[in-house]
């Protein structure tokens, strides 16, 4: 699976019905343009999907996913204006974790 992009925080998507592959390489992306440097994926209860991730160290977006988890909608749910590495987020007991 060679990258389409890497040169500038792109992100190389990739699937595969198992956790450790064979992966298909898919598309490269860069959701809104934004340049992303560390990223993760975050599933809400009520199936609504999020791509949270660092924008060059300034901030933390987290965008909502389509449908089908490859892409983002265009829809910017948060913007923190701190920057943190190794994002993680989680929701427990009602609350949510970043």
């Amino acid at each position: 699976m060679a990258p389409l992009k890497s040169p500038g925080s792109w992100q190389n998507l990739a699937t595969s019905r198992a956790p450790c592959g064979p992966y298909t390489f898919q598309h490269a992306l860069r959701p809104l343009g934004l340049k992303s440097l560390d990223a993760t994926l975050f599933q809400d209860d009520d199936g609504a999907a999020y791509r949270v991730q660092d924008v060059e160290h300034r901030k933390v977006v987290v965008l909502e996913l389509d449908a089908d988890y490859t892409n983002a909608t265009g829809r910017v749910a948060c913007e923190l204006h701190q920057s943190r590495e190794g994002l993680a987020m989680f929701k427990w007991s009602g609350r949510y974790f970043l």
